[in-house]
């Protein structure tokens, strides 16, 4: 994928998860993930973006191209239970775009 096509794929996200209302974010819910909020996007539905279900982290990675671990630290909540709210997951948006290409 081009520098080009990961970045607007990730500002894109950015726009989604702005859009959202704090009190519709659940990082531990599927439909109310940053990604669950995304296949519902017309950008994103365009690309025929739909990790199926739980997201597939496989899935998400190869379309952000990032490696299967980063996206599991950025889109699923850790293994003690924290959830990263709608402020934290923007954040990490914004590291993943001014990371150096692919974060592989």
């Amino acid at each position: 994928m081009t520098d080009h096509q990961y970045v607007r794929r990730v500002e894109n996200l950015i726009r989604v998860v702005s859009a959202v209302r704090d009190e519709d974010f659940n990082i531990g819910r599927w439909c109310d993930c940053a990604i669950g909020h995304a296949v519902k996007d017309p950008y994103f539905r365009e690309l025929v973006f739909d990790p199926l279900g739980c997201p597939n982290m496989g899935k998400v990675g190869e379309f952000f191209d990032i490696s299967i671990a980063r996206a599991a630290e950025l889109f699923l909540q850790d293994f003690c239970g924290k959830r990263k709210s709608r402020t934290d997951m923007l954040a990490a948006l914004r590291v993943l775009l001014r990371e150096d290409g692919a974060a592989n």
